[in-house]
């Protein structure tokens, strides 16, 4: 049971890492290493409790079993697709960083691969990740710091994609063929 759990909890890490390193095209990354440590020491904390606790983990682990793999493979599913959304968007936006940079020579407004669809796939692709955590984890609490990303990649889209608007040349033809920002036929 804890091995099962630990192994979740191991994947779950390597898909931040991934999503976290080749977003930066970098393993030199700090605050990322922090990240991961602090995710690893919470998880090894967590276990050592349900370890400690019997009872607890069989519980967790064995409460509506079939409804909760099912719930779980669907998050896993959603945590997946939100990296590869991630993951593609960076690779067809030489220019994808963490935050807005415009300037840079040769930037240009990317209208190919997911960016012909949306504008900002990279944060449609956390729109995907962040709920599946929960499902995932099988925990109601993951919910409280997913809802408060998806909010912010909402309002962060808003404002960057105003910012772009205003000072990326080609950007307000390009919002004005691909309509949305970060669902298609939604918003």
């Amino acid at each position: 049971m804890l091995l099962l759990w630990l192994l979740q909890s191991l994947v779950l890490t390597v898909l931040y890492a991934l999503c976290l390193f080749l977003s930066a095209g970098s393993f030199a990354w700090p605050a990322a290493w922090f990240f991961l440590t602090v995710n690893l020491a919470c998880q090894a904390g967590i276990g050592l409790t349900l370890r400690s606790t019997p009872g607890l983990l069989e519980k967790r682990m064995h409460s509506n079993r079939s409804t909760t793999l099912s719930w779980q493979i669907a998050g896993g599913a959603l945590v997946l697709a939100g990296s590869l959304l991630a993951v593609w968007a960076l690779l067809s936006n030489r220019h994808f960083y963490g935050f807005v940079r415009i300037g840079v020579e040769g930037h240009t407004v990317f209208r190919s691969g997911p960016y012909a669809a949306m504008r900002h796939p990279g944060y449609t692709g956390g729109l995907v990740f962040n709920p599946g955590i929960p499902l995932l984890l099988s925990s109601g609490w993951a919910y409280i710091p997913a809802g408060i990303t998806i909010l912010a990649l909402g309002s962060r889209t808003m404002l960057e994609d105003r910012f772009l608007r205003q000072n990326l040349p080609g950007y307000e033809e390009y919002a004005s063929i691909v309509r949305w920002r970060l669902l298609p036929g939604v918003w």
